[in-house]
């Protein structure tokens, strides 16, 4: 578990301080409405989709070269980096199986916001 917490970290802020200096990560829904109400929209519709499924990754080399955003580095720089030699070949040894079997899942998060604003 700690190395899947280490993986995760270097991709995504794991800290409350992190959090609120990120712009993929310190906003929710929530705000997203109030961003429209302040921006003078009305009829504001918001839905969210979350959809987890299985993975669509079976390659662990792509699963490896792959990064969940922009500015996420991918798996390989993460294990070659911050991982000792002993380190990346358990998390191989643990990993590999899963992705290669196809028993990975991904979540998918997506908001939808509608809204209209009169002309001024």
């Amino acid at each position: 578990m700690p190395l899947l917490q280490r993986w995760k970290a270097a991709q995504f802020p794991d800290t409350e301080q992190g959090i609120a200096r990120s712009p993929i990560a310190n906003y929710s829904e929530r705000d997203l409405v109030r961003f429209a109400l302040e921006a003078g929209y009305a009829d504001i519709h918001l839905e969210l989709h979350i959809d987890v499924q299985p993975t669509a990754i079976k390659s662990w080399e792509v699963f490896v070269d792959h990064s969940p955003h922009p500015w996420a580095p991918p798996l390989r720089a993460i294990l070659a980096e911050r991982f000792t030699a002993d380190e990346r070949a358990l998390f191989e040894r643990v990993v590999r199986p899963t992705v290669e079997s196809g028993g990975g899942l991904a979540t998918d998060r997506m908001a939808y916001l509608t809204a209209t604003k009169s002309a001024a």
